[in-house]
């Protein structure tokens, strides 16, 4: 995708995507990522199973995740320098701030993934997200939605601040809900059920994952 790209572009010219198109963007940017964060969920599962009867066996796994890892790292640089490259229209740009808006949603998304196994990207992952909040004031839609639950599960499962999470998510969801009533969306209310979820899970305290865009 990236040779494609850096064939059909201009010189100095941000490439403009319609509304529709964004989405099939994101798909493709990030297949590879979450294979890779699949994977290495996997094998985290096989290593914790071992118990210190296969000392090689447990050497194996440990360096494989490494590997992994730094496979993940360099693939998310790739596609973030991508992005900035080639996507990112400047903060002047009136025309085409959606664009802007989503796209770093999706770098902050990104630094997130990062921080699951590197403490150095927590700090950036949510200056990312709390800017992006910022930016949005009190404007209430499924992007906002979506920035929120991704947001929550960050708190919840990187910052491990439970109780911020829920704060979060459960304030959004009066918010979205108030919201629906007068706009007939049906991402919003796919969203706003994630957020209840999520919510619902994090005060039984059982330990599951969070859902999240």
């Amino acid at each position: 995708m990236k040779l494609f790209i850096q064939q059909v572009s201009k010189p100095n010219e941000v490439v403009v995507m319609q509304p529709d198109e964004y989405p099939l963007f994101l798909t493709c940017c990030s297949r590879q990522i979450a294979i890779t964060r699949f994977q290495i969920r996997v094998v985290h599962s096989l290593l914790s199973q071992e118990h210190g009867s296969d000392s090689i066996k447990i050497t194996y796994l440990k360096e494989l995740i490494k590997c992994m890892k730094k496979e993940l790292k360099e693939y998310i640089d790739d596609r973030i320098t991508l992005v900035k490259r080639y996507f990112l229209p400047d903060e002047n740009d009136t025309n085409n701030q959606p664009q802007r808006f989503n796209l770093f949603l999706m770098i902050a998304d990104y630094h997130r993934y990062l921080s699951e196994y590197e403490d150095q990207f927590r700090d950036s992952t949510e200056e990312y997200y709390l800017q992006l909040l910022s930016e949005l004031g009190n404007t209430m839609n499924a992007t906002r939605l979506r920035l929120i639950l991704n947001y929550s599960v960050f708190l919840r499962e990187i910052k491990m601040d439970q109780k911020q999470a829920i704060k979060v998510s459960e304030t959004e969801y009066k918010k979205g809900l108030k919201y629906v009533k007068n706009n007939c969306n049906y991402d919003c209310f796919f969203l706003l059920q994630l957020l209840k979820d999520n919510t619902d899970l994090w005060k039984s305290n059982t330990g599951t994952r969070g859902s999240l865009i």
